[in-house]
């Protein structure tokens, strides 16, 4: 009996055991799927590694109580990893990535479209971000950050070089537009960026397209310049509502004038 019981396939207790039993799980469409029991924690690290990087979690979440009891949970075998750890799985994966990109855009993509936007930090640290923008072999719509550093100063000369030289690390070769605001250290980085790129002759024609003004930049100028001719009639509204708001009983009263004019909110 007890020799038996060691390969009987109906015995709970081997089951638990067998590393190659599986689990029927929902799977799409609502039918069950064989899923294995198998512990890979190789796969649980990358689990957590994609977890901290897709919800934009601290690299500190894992060493979290309430963390470590979820993953004790969902599984007891599994080391919950430092954050160190996570902190270098994350730059390892991050390199991953950029090869895999830098590959395709060598192999496979004829043309990109970029984004740049300057911003000053409440530290006063000068960064600049910049997307490519690009239809990748199933003709999806694809946009990824290409660039994200410290600048020295916003001028023209200097935006017009940051993004000469990401286009050179990238081994980006064909621009068709650049999209920037409205500012005139633009205007000059684009006139830079389009000798660079005639000499190379990397733009699409002959760059009279080049450099796209930033419609959300432009609404915005538009919206700021009609509130200037109400500006007196905005601050009047806002230091009413301001008044109202200042205490519960101001309220509360302002509630009761709405209901006796009969206005719906």
């Amino acid at each position: 009996m007890l020799a038996h019981s060691k390969v009987c396939y109906k015995n709970p207790t081997l089951l638990l055991k067998d590393p190659n039993q599986t689990n029927l799980v929902s799977g799409e469409g609502g039918f069950l799927v064989p899923t294995s029991q198998r512990f890979n924690a190789a796969a649980c690290r990358k689990a957590i590694n994609t977890f901290v990087i897709l919800d934009e979690h601290s690299f500190r979440v894992v060493e979290g109580v309430g963390f470590k009891q979820m993953c004790k949970q969902l599984q007891p075998q599994m080391a919950i990893p430092t954050r160190r750890t996570v902190a270098r799985d994350c730059f390892q994966l991050y390199l991953a990535e950029k090869s895999r990109l830098k590959a395709f855009f060598k192999s496979d993509c004829t043309r990109v479209a970029l984004t740049t936007y300057c911003w000053t930090s409440i530290q006063n640290l000068s960064y600049m971000a910049t997307t490519a923008h690009f239809i990748d072999t199933a003709w999806k719509y694809q946009k990824k950050i290409i660039s994200f550093s410290l600048v020295p100063n916003h001028k023209g000369d200097t935006i017009g070089m940051k993004v000469e030289d990401v286009l050179r690390e990238w081994g980006l070769r064909k621009v068709s537009t650049i999209t920037l605001d409205n500012a005139t250290a633009n205007d000059v980085a684009v006139s830079y960026l389009d000798r660079r790129l005639k000499s190379k002759n990397a733009l699409l024609g002959v760059g009279d397209y080049l450099h796209m003004r930033c419609a959300a930049h432009v609404l915005n100028l538009v919206v700021r310049d009609g509130e200037k001719e109400h500006e007196g009639s905005i601050e009047s509204v806002c230091t009413a509502v301001r008044f109202v708001r200042s205490s519960p009983q101001r309220a509360m009263k302002f509630k009761e004038c709405v209901e006796l004019a009969g206005i719906t909110c």
